[in-house]
């Protein structure tokens, strides 16, 4: 597709009238945009993971700890939903065949970092690489879970953030008239400056 790309956009395009290879051509720029902002998303998170792992699986003196950590990083971030467990897997059955103990605190630690990633780190990462609210992305990955399994969850978080693009680029907003169900609150620190004043 990358290679090709631009044939199969001349491709496409030559079907379609001026105004629609404009909307075509700008919603492809933008999923292409998206879908980047996707990928670094993942190798950041991918990357946290990794030097989290590390740290853990050195202090526990598990062996083959930064490959270790790598797979997690990698595996978890590449594979949604399963992936997790999947990498978890490796570094267990090594932690297990050293210290039984060692890897019951090891398969606490994957599990408890696994619910900070989902909830804090994930949203906030997506937001920022992709410009998707914390919300939008965390709901995006449970919709498309739900609907899709596995692809879904994975896809979801671009298909959010090209869907949130295109209705940018293409619907209209106006200016919203004054009114008393409009007004946003004031927040309590500007409160307390204009009581000051």
């Amino acid at each position: 597709f990358v290679l090709d790309g631009p044939h199969l956009r001349r491709l496409i395009c030559s079907f379609l009238s001026p105004k629609q290879q404009k909307v075509v051509l700008t919603t492809w720029e933008l999923a292409i945009d998206k879908t980047g902002g996707f990928m670094v998303s993942r190798l950041i998170l991918g990357l946290i993971s990794t030097i989290f792992h590390y740290i853990v699986l050195t202090l526990l003196g598990v062996p083959f700890a930064l490959p270790l950590a790598i797979w997690i990083g990698a595996i978890s971030q590449f594979l949604p939903i399963i992936g997790t467990y999947f990498a978890a897997a490796l570094p267990l059955l090594v932690a297990v065949l050293q210290s039984p103990a060692d890897a019951l605190i090891l398969l606490v630690i994957i599990i408890a970092y696994q619910q900070i990633e989902n909830y804090i780190l994930g949203p906030k990462i997506a937001a920022h690489t992709m410009e998707l609210h914390p919300a939008v992305a965390f709901g995006a990955v449970l919709a498309g879970a739900s609907v899709a399994g596995i692809i879904g969850a994975f896809i979801a978080l671009p298909i959010a953030a090209i869907l949130q693009e295109v209705a940018k680029v293409y619907f209209n907003r106006n200016d919203v008239i004054e009114s008393k169900l409009t007004q946003a609150p004031i927040p309590k620190k500007k409160r307390i400056k204009k009581k000051a004043e």
